[in-house]
């Protein structure tokens, strides 16, 4: 028997940490019957949920036949991407080969496909019948532009696939205005810009005590965020500054560790327990300047809008970040708080130093007038108004 629902969510992510595909859940769940298919579930799904499968289903099998497996795959690979070099046989490799035998009997009426790795999926499964709202968060042909092996292998394919489907989609987004103009330019469909911005938290901005200034960051543990240098340029401020880190689990086991020991042996540098995505903005409203120092070195960074920009906004919290446009735009409008001058750490030590408790406290007045315009409830309007006009409501 076919489960009856409207929409369909597809995202080759973990929902428990995505916080992105948690909301358009949540902006459309009480309107419609949702269902979701993902690499994991967040607990709120009921029945409606199918795990996906990822790359590395084979490695339960037995010692002998994983490697015939693996080997098998490799083959194949090499075969579609080096030698045919077909980039359609290439996406229907594997993981999403597998995905498609488990959801191929479903029948929604409109499906939204995160990232460009969930496009072709929903625009086969979708068949003509149903609609295609594809969220394209970042730029996928560029994803990761730092890592030449990926760029050999994977940046022509990507860019096959947004050309080839992006058309097809009734209805595309993304998360900045320079994102959507890269789309463009590439297929021709300017995405309409849906950001990251979490939901708005009734909360107040908490004064600021002069005598100890306190930082705060969070997210993943990894050594693109910079962190061990975030950890090192406290030690300029010792007397005056404290850090607060609340950190996922690195991938990098080593990376953590380091952490780890360079925290241990500050006293004004704190490490604590990842926060959930539900809970950071009351977690950290506490705090007074929420640092995000993030490299331009590649596209998808230069016009980034994360999640933890929003989240220090909802936390009422004055705002350092780099001079990667997209976010400096944002923080420069309201009045957020300085935009360093460079990328360098010391560029982020010299626009912290320039924030004494009184302006600390006027970018936090700034945060709390514009938080309810840089709320998610503007987006989650915009994703409900094209889901109800493709649907005929």
């Amino acid at each position: 028997m076919i489960p009856a629902m409207d929409i369909l969510v597809i995202s080759f992510s973990n929902l428990a940490t995505d916080a992105r595909v948690r909301r358009q859940i949540g902006a459309l769940c009480d309107r419609y019957t949702v269902g979701t298919a993902a690499l994991g579930a967040d607990g709120r799904e009921g029945k409606l949920h199918w795990t996906l499968p990822w790359e590395d289903h084979h490695l339960g099998l037995p010692p002998l036949l994983r490697k015939m497996v693996s080997a098998g795959m490799h083959a194949r690979r090499y075969i579609t991407r080096h030698v045919l070099r077909d980039p359609e046989a290439a996406y229907w490799e594997g993981h999403r080969r597998a995905a498609w035998r488990m959801i191929r009997h479903l029948r929604p009426a409109l499906i939204i496909a995160n990232d460009l790795d969930a496009l072709p999926l929903a625009i086969r499964l979708a068949d003509g019948r149903a609609k295609v709202v594809f969220d394209a968060h970042e730029f996928s042909p560029r994803q990761h532009e730092n890592d030449p092996e990926w760029m050999r292998e994977h940046q022509p394919i990507w860019e096959y696939l947004c050309k080839r489907y992006m058309p097809l989609a009734d209805a595309c987004f993304t998360v900045s205005e320079g994102i959507a103009e890269a789309y463009l330019e590439l297929t021709g469909i300017r995405p309409a810009v849906l950001t990251n911005a979490v939901p708005y938290e009734e909360l107040s901005p908490v004064t600021t005590d002069p005598r100890r200034i306190k930082l705060v960051h969070h997210g993943m543990a990894s050594p693109q965020r910079r962190i061990a240098e975030l950890v090192e340029m406290m030690d300029a401020l010792r007397d005056t500054h404290e850090l607060h880190l609340f950190l996922r689990p690195a991938r990098n086991a080593a990376y953590g560790e380091r952490i780890a020991a360079l925290c241990a042996t500050r006293d004004h540098v704190h490490l604590h327990p990842s926060i959930a995505p539900d809970d950071i903005a009351r977690a950290i409203n506490a705090f007074d300047i929420g640092v995000h120092h993030l490299h331009a070195d590649t596209f998808n960074h230069r016009y980034a809008l994360p999640n933890k920009l929003f989240e220090f906004v909802q936390a009422r919290l004055a705002v350092v970040v780099t001079p990667n446009p997209a976010m400096a735009d944002l923080v420069r409008k309201h009045d957020l708080g300085p935009v360093a001058n460079g990328h360098s750490m010391e560029a982020v030590l010299e626009a912290i130093r320039a924030l004494d408790a009184g302006r600390i406290m006027r970018h936090k007045a700034a945060a709390n007038a514009a938080a309810r315009e840089l709320s998610a409830e503007r987006g989650a309007d915009l994703l409900r108004e094209v889901v109800a006009r493709l649907l005929g409501h």
